[in-house]
């Protein structure tokens, strides 16, 4: 079964593929259905379309025929996900269904998979076919890739559409060193100065309420008004009904809320907002002064380097707008919190999550009894 082309594509033979190198030049691959990996021919055009019409001659009608033959009715990887859609419509966790937000990046996984798989006979995939996948992924991602691709292919062998699960026997990915550094008080600061209003707003609301993007985002002057106690659907974490509930009387916080209230030259539902230079509709927001969670991420990035505080870093080691937690959980330690508080306001369902957040560089002691045994 050929693989549809792309309109960029389409005259090029089947099974012929081009790709950019790293020097910018364009390469082709040639990659049958009936090969485990596919095979480069190079940079030149014409001998590599040459090659893969020959190669289609010898492999492709063989092949076809023998599939039409022995399998006429054989279920392809792009044939299945459909029905593994169906199945994640009705998966839960803890009894709780997906969220849209977990089932549109399980579908966006799945549509890459299919750019590679989609032809092959679901039956026929093998573990080197989704080896060769999971190693196109960048490696601090590849073990959610392949937690999905197990997840089908369970589903698949349940469906009796293949005898065993090639994706289980692919070991997973060792958790990779964090290469982000810590955002230090000193580091807030001066990045703060350097911030818009709108990232300033951001900061001040994540330091103090230790929250993450989609929920600071999220936040509306109506959550907070006439009411002291906040209660708060953490969007991550979200299970069983449970909200996280905080005061915030007399707190920073409130002074913040009531500043942004005051300075805003924009009627907005939001509390972190921003004005656009055109109002425009997005389905990603339901207003159109209501940030994006990339804005808070890039405003960040933008006045941190504009600070050059962190400029003695590589790119990839520069504090985020994330680290914001991080650095709250550490004040709140340092005024006295319990572990446990701090935990239940990051909203971690573990307390070693917490730990992970907490100022690994510094030593921390657990008070325990003195230890006072007489023994005669």
């Amino acid at each position: 079964m050929a693989q549809r082309r792309s309109r960029m594509n389409h005259k090029l033979p089947d099974h012929l593929f081009p790709y950019k190198g790293g020097n910018g030049k364009t390469y082709f691959k040639y990659k049958h259905p009936s090969m485990e990996k596919a095979e480069s021919f190079g940079s030149d055009k014409r001998k590599a379309i040459e090659a893969a019409k020959q190669l289609n001659s010898i492999l492709g009608v063989e092949n076809d025929l023998v599939a039409k033959v022995v399998s006429p009715d054989a279920t392809t990887f792009s044939d299945y996900i459909e029905t593994f859609k169906a199945h994640l419509q009705t998966r839960t966790v803890n009894t709780e269904p997906l969220s849209e937000k977990t089932l549109a990046e399980y579908y966006r996984i799945i549509r890459s998979f299919e750019k590679e798989l989609g032809e092959f006979p679901i039956a026929a995939v093998t573990r080197k076919n989704c080896a060769d996948l999971l190693n196109e992924y960048p490696l601090k991602s590849r073990n959610k890739y392949r937690s999905i691709l197990v997840l089908m292919f369970d589903y698949a062998v349940s469906d009796g559409e293949c005898d065993d699960n090639p994706a289980s026997k692919i070991m997973p990915t060792p958790k990779q060193k964090r290469t982000r550094q810590p955002l230090s008080l000193e580091g807030f600061k001066v990045v703060y100065r350097h911030a818009d209003w709108t990232t300033k707003n951001a900061m001040d609301v994540a330091l103090r309420s230790l929250q993450r993007r989609e929920d600071i985002r999220n936040f509306k002057f109506s959550d907070w008004e006439n009411v002291k106690t906040v209660r708060m659907r953490q969007s991550k974490t979200w299970k069983h009904g449970t909200y996280l509930e905080f005061n915030i009387e007399g707190t920073s916080l409130e002074g913040i809320i009531e500043r942004i209230r005051k300075e805003m030259t924009v009627l907005s539902p939001y509390i972190v907002h921003w004005k656009p230079a055109r109002r425009k509709k997005n389905k990603d927001r339901d207003h159109w002064t209501q940030l994006a969670p990339r804005q808070l991420s890039d405003g960040f990035a933008e006045a941190r380097d504009k600070s050059g505080f962190y400029d003695h870093l590589p790119k990839e080691e520069k504090p985020s707008f994330h680290e914001i937690r991080a650095l709250g959980a550490d004040l709140y330690i340092d005024m006295g919190w319990s572990e446990e508080d701090v935990q239940a306001l990051l909203g971690h369902t573990t307390l070693k999550q917490t730990f992970e957040y907490l100022d690994r560089g510094r030593e921390r002691y657990k008070q325990t009894k003195k230890p006072a045994l007489d023994i005669e």
